[in-house]
């Protein structure tokens, strides 16, 4: 257990305080001006990777297993507590953080992945790559997600394509055959949004209908029943989504008319749910509440939902209004809330920044409206980028330690 005295949180809070503001005097640099603003982020499972303003891709964090494409080879590869270029000569434009790996889309819808390989969740035949490896085929991408084994991916004509581990049917090809290169999902769906999770994969389609695959187990797959699905499956209730995002044993998603909904384990620690799912482990007596279908999620007083991300054990949510609220797991401070307590319903960050963009892993990152990046949560490995030396934060930090 992590154990922090009083005095130390106060302190600790004290100190990265000009953080939540964004310094921009003595403190430290202007956080107005490039190389500090981004347009996108990605927190995977301990290390993270974003997109800055002149499409310069970075990453940090740990990169013992390639993850972050810096080029460092096997015997010398180091997690980096700072943002360090991807070492290739494209410009890209999406970025998906993995647990051991990570994808990106060049300018030319073009894939691109790197990292650990095992399970041939890179899509380029090999099982282990320390910079942007092209994934096989010439297809080209709109949007591209990496989830724990397996990666999934949006063609430019709307087809979903999945590769990697598929045990538990994340790929969404009728089999349980793991995959190493680009494989249609089953069906003639066109997708707008896809999210690839720990073991299963969910997508909202061009007519607005949301469709699960893979595990089940805590009815992450919100189809009314705990059944592994190897083809896509319809989420229950008829509600049209927007965007979806898929994370641990959980989803989430945001519907056209800005409301939120989420379904699987738990959706809210300590929700009365009708169903009761299996627990984690099989010794263990305490059975968690789950939802089999979307239930409604209210955050703020009601407020409309602009965007949603699911973590391994924790959501964030931010409203129209960019106010970001977080509930779950928070061992690591990964809520952001300002404590390391867990949270049963959505609570609002320990800051008054306003955010356009928020990704959520192991630990938790948002970008600010204006495009100053902030991460909190677990930085055991440098995954927040602030080069503090601190193993967790409680409140958001910018990433400026560079």
């Amino acid at each position: 257990m992590d154990v922090r005295p009083l005095g130390l949180v106060h302190s600790l809070l004290a100190a990265a305080a000009c953080t939540l503001v964004a310094c921009s005097d003595s403190t430290g640099p202007d956080l107005t001006q490039s190389p500090y603003l981004f347009s996108t982020v990605a927190a995977g499972y301990d290390h993270t990777c974003g997109i800055r303003g002149d499409s310069t891709l970075v990453c940090w964090g740990y990169g013992y297993s390639g993850q972050l494409g810096d080029g460092e080879p096997w015997g010398a590869r180091l997690s980096r507590a700072t943002p360090v270029p991807v070492k290739s000569t494209r410009r890209f434009t999406a970025v998906s953080a993995g647990t051991a790996h990570t994808c990106a889309l060049a300018d030319d819808g073009t894939a691109y992945c790197w990292g650990v390989g095992s399970y041939g969740q890179l899509g380029g035949g090999t099982q282990s790559a320390n910079l942007p490896t092209a994934v096989a085929g010439s297809l080209r991408f709109t949007a591209i997600s990496a989830g724990y084994g397996h990666t999934c991916a949006i063609a430019t004509d709307g087809a979903a394509y999945c590769w990697g581990l598929n045990q538990d049917g994340a790929v969404g090809d009728g089999t349980t055959e793991d995959r190493a290169s680009p494989t249609p999902v089953a069906g003639a769906h066109r997708f707008l949004s896809l999210s690839a999770g720990l073991d299963h994969t969910c997508g909202v389609t061009d007519q607005g209908r949301t469709y699960c695959w893979g595990g089940n187990g805590w009815g992450q797959l919100g189809d009314l029943t705990d059944s592994t699905r190897t083809v896509p499956t319809r989420v229950a209730g008829n509600v049209e989504f927007l965007t979806v995002s898929a994370g641990g044993v959980s989803s989430c998603g945001v519907t056209r008319d800005h409301r939120l909904y989420c379904w699987g384990s738990p959706v809210l620690l300590g929700a009365d749910t009708a169903d009761i799912c299996r627990p984690y482990l099989p010794d263990d007596d305490a059975a968690l509440g789950c939802a089999k279908a979307p239930v409604t999620i209210t955050i703020g007083a009601g407020a409309s939902v602009a965007a949603v991300a699911v973590g391994g054990g924790h959501t964030c949510a931010v409203s129209d209004a960019g106010a970001m609220y977080c509930w779950g797991n928070n061992t690591s401070g990964q809520l952001g809330i300002g404590t390391w307590e867990a949270a049963a319903l959505p609570t609002p960050l320990a800051s008054s920044v306003r955010f356009a963009v928020v990704s959520a892993g192991g630990h938790t990152c948002g970008v600010r409206i204006e495009g100053v990046l902030y991460c909190w949560g677990d930085n055991y490995y440098g995954q927040l980028g602030d080069d503090s030396g601190a193993l967790s934060w409680p409140i958001p930090v910018v990433v400026w330690g560079w």
